[in-house]
C-alpha cells in the first residue's frame, strides 16, 4: 500500500463527456459494480507519482478495452481522502500529472474540497480488492 498527496484541480468537462458514454458507462459498472457519478474528480500530483500510479494501474488492474473510435483505460481501485474511487487513465490523454478518479459519488462534494485544496490517494494491493468491491457492491444495491 502506498499514498499520493496531490491538489484537487478542476477539470475540462471531458470526463463527463467519457463516463457519460453508454459503453463507458457500462464496462466501469461491470467493473465497480456501482453506477459511476457523470464526471471525474482531477488530482494533480507530481510525474513521478503520476508514473508509478500508471504502472500499478497497467499492471494489476482491470482493463477497458478500446472500442470502434473510442480508446481504452485502465481502472484500479483507490480512496481518496477515505472515500473509495477508482483511478482512471485513460489511453488517449494528454494528461501525465493529474490522476482522474471516478467513484459512484460526487466526490468534490462528497470531500468539500475546492480547487488546490490537497487530497490524499491511498492505493493498496489487489488481495484486498475482494474485500473492498464486496462492501462497495453492498452499497451501492442497499444491502
Amino acid at each position: 500500500m502506498f499514498t499520493v498527496i496531490g491538489e484537487y484541480v478542476r477539470g475540462l468537462g471531458e470526463g463527463r463527456k467519457y463516463v457519460s458514454m453508454p459503453y463507458y458507462r457500462e464496462e466501469i459498472r461491470k467493473i465497480t459494480g456501482e453506477d459511476p457519478f457523470p464526471g471525474t474528480f482531477n488530482v494533480r500530483v507530481g510525474r513521478e507519482e503520476w508514473r508509478a500510479l500508471l504502472e500499478v494501474a497497467e499492471s494489476k488492474g482491470y482493463r477497458i478495452e478500446p472500442r470502434g473510435d473510442l480508446g481504452g483505460a485502465w481502472l484500479y481501485p483507490c480512496a481518496v481522502n477515505g472515500v473509495r474511487a477508482w483511478m482512471v487513465f485513460p489511453d488517449l490523454t494528454e494528461h501525465r500529472d493529474q490522476v482522474e478518479l471516478i467513484s459512484g459519488l460526487e466526490l468534490r462534494r462528497t470531500l468539500g474540497v475546492l480547487p488546490g485544496d490537497p487530497v490524499k490517494i491511498r492505493v493498496w494491493g489487489p488481495k484486498s480488492w475482494r474485500i473492498w468491491r464486496e462492501t462497495s457492491c453492498e452499497r451501492s444495491s442497499g444491502r
